[in-house]
């Protein structure tokens, strides 16, 4: 009976390991980490693509806008998202790997005939700055009281 058990659970390692079974990812266009236009700007996809064929797993990108790609996968219509940096509100609803892949930073663009020096965010109350809808940094600056268009 213990070799039929033992045969048995091989027989079914076996099975899975040529399986196929395919992840469904939301992502939006942001070159060089994911991008529905440009095969070589994909860094981001690659890594999780080639991770996953090693599990013997097929990865599927769908592109959305941002704010969408994030309410897929909240709405459970997708498996995943990625790759979104790791917020409060985000942490209630999904898991997050425990270091990034990629570390950014965000920065201000301006004219260089423009002084633009700042030291906190105070100082940057008097100017109306553009942002993205949906992504952190543009929430971060709302939230610190900036007017964000």
């Amino acid at each position: 009976m213990r070799k039929l058990i033992t045969s048995f659970l091989l027989l079914l390692l076996s099975l899975s390991l040529y399986s196929k079974e395919t992840l469904i990812l939301s992502t939006g266009e942001w070159p060089p980490y994911t991008s529905e236009k440009d095969p070589k700007a994909r860094v981001v996809q690659t890594l999780i693509t080639e991770t996953y064929k090693l599990a013997n797993i097929d990865v599927l990108y769908k592109y959305y806008p941002w704010k969408r790609a994030l309410r897929k996968a909240e709405d459970i219509e997708v498996d995943g998202s990625l790759p979104w940096s790791r917020t409060e509100s985000r942490e209630k609803l999904f898991y997050y790997s425990k270091k990034p892949i990629v570390n950014t930073r965000t920065v201000f663009f301006h004219l260089k005939s423009f002084n633009f020096d700042w030291e906190s965010y105070e100082d940057l109350k008097s100017y109306s700055i553009g942002g993205t809808i949906g992504y952190t940094a543009t929430e971060f600056l709302k939230n610190k009281g900036l007017d964000v268009q």
